[in-house]
């Protein structure tokens, strides 16, 4: 009776663990697709807005590079986006061989959490999500003080 209620109590702790860890992925991958469609807004208003008198040199590469870097950000995140995809599917297909294995086996086979790693790059996706964002705020900054003082 005692080993029931460990291996219960274990589930139970298992199964929070996992809910935890799907929650904080889903908040995650929510915050990527908003600052994503934030930005493509926000790109097409820049366009859209864009002042039609001549600019200085410096405002017109500030305004270049600002656009530059959105476009950047945009890739980048989309690209973790279906990394996140991509993980799922492994998730999934690494699942469905566990219980295939298990199915055919006459063996008892012990209960394991199966975990897919991250795909090849993607911190380096995050990294470069994060910095071109913060990066295009700034030019974006520097730019409106260029368009005042001009």
């Amino acid at each position: 009776m005692k080993n029931n209620e460990n291996i219960n109590f274990y589930l139970k702790v298992v199964n929070k663990w996992n809910e935890a860890i799907i929650a904080r992925d889903k908040a995650y991958y929510t915050y990527i697709r908003s600052l994503s469609q934030m930005l493509v807004g926000l790109l097409g208003i820049l366009i859209a807005l864009r002042p039609t008198s001549p600019l200085e040199c410096i405002a017109k590469l500030l305004f270049l590079v600002s656009i530059t870097l959105i476009g950047l950000t945009i890739l980048f995140s989309q690209k973790l986006l279906f990394s996140e995809v991509k993980s799922q599917e492994l998730e999934v297909k690494a699942y469905h061989e566990k219980l295939k294995t298990i199915s055919e086996s006459d063996k008892k086979v012990s209960l394991e959490i199966i975990e897919v790693p991250k795909l090849k790059n993607f911190s380096n996706f995050e990294k470069m999500t994060f910095f071109c964002f913060v990066t295009s705020i700034i030019v974006l900054i520097i730019y409106t003080y260029v368009l005042i003082l001009q």
